[in-house]
């Protein structure tokens, strides 16, 4: 059913990193370690979407995504690390 899979991460030059859970759910965080946010993904599919988007360089932010309750990636921050 679910497995981590730990190659699921990316750093970008724009100072974040995303690191996914292998189902449906990405982490957003600066490099630093401070916490951004989460995204959700509606089902598999759009996990999958995301990860090429990911390996293609386009990054939550710049990609302009949201969280998936619509609320935009933005560099200042949109979620709590305890949701």
């Amino acid at each position: 059913m679910f497995e981590f899979n730990c190659d699921d991460y990316w750093e970008f030059k724009t100072g974040i990193t995303v690191e996914g859970n292998g189902c449906d759910t990405f982490v957003v965080k600066l490099i630093n370690g401070e916490f951004l946010g989460r995204i959700i993904c509606g089902d598999s599919d759009d996990y999958r979407a995301r990860v090429a988007d990911l390996n293609n360089g386009i990054d939550p932010i710049t990609g302009n995504w949201e969280d998936g309750i619509g609320n935009p990636c933005e560099l200042s921050g949109w979620g709590s690390p305890k949701e």
